[in-house]
Order: C-alpha cells, then structure tokens, then sequence
C-alpha cells in the first residue's frame, strides 16, 4: 500500500488544478485591462463574461479540492492547510488585481463619457 505518496499526488494534483485556475483569472483580469486601455470595449466586455465563468471554475476547483482532501485531512492536515494558504495568498494577490481592474474600468468609463459629452457639443 502506497499511502503516503498517493497522497502526495493528490496533493500536487490539486494545488496544481488550484494554480491553474488562479492563473486563468489573473490572465483573463489583464486581458481585460489591456482591452479596455486600448479602448477595444466590445473587447473588454467578453473578456468580462469569460471572467465571470473563470471565477466559477475558481470556486468549482477549490470546492473539489477541499472535499477530496476531507477523506485524508485526518492523517494529513498539512494538505488542507497548503491549500487554504494558496486560497488567502491568492484572495490578496486578487484584491490588487480587481482594484487595477476596478481603475481600468473607471477610467474607460469616464473617457466615453467624455466623448458623448463631446458629440452632444459639437
């Protein structure tokens, strides 16, 4: 019996699924920045959708990754722990993310507005 190294790769396996799909949503979150400082909004607003499914597929791979590691949190604590560290690093690294987003959009905004306001005077 090879518990302890199915165990590892169970492991590795999550934290990778975790890592991936944290991946996804810092790409698809720079995507969406870069659309929407090149004024590409029609751009911006699929990538918003796509962020939108991204963080699904965050909270789907993090839900499967805690209830596959409640059958061996006993024996292995430590499993649980690596992955709620990865989750609260991430939700800080997030919160960085979604305010330069947050910026991008606010910005974006107020230069249409802008240029209404300009179409509306000329």
């Amino acid at each position: 019996m090879r518990l302890v190294g199915d165990n590892e790769d169970l492991s590795a396996g999550l934290l990778a699924a975790v890592e991936q799909a944290e991946s996804i949503i810092v790409e698809t979150i720079g995507r969406e920045c870069d659309a929407l400082r090149s004024g590409r909004m029609l751009a911006a607003r699929a990538i918003r959708t796509r962020l939108c499914d991204c963080a699904q597929l965050y909270i789907n791979t993090v839900n499967a990754a805690r209830a596959a590691l409640e059958t061996v949190v006993d024996e292995y604590p430590d499993l649980y722990d690596k992955l709620e560290y990865r989750r609260a690093a991430f939700a800080a690294l997030l919160r960085v993310e979604m305010a330069t987003l947050a910026a991008a959009r606010a910005r974006s905004e107020s230069e249409m507005a802008d240029a209404a306001l300009l179409a509306k005077t000329a």
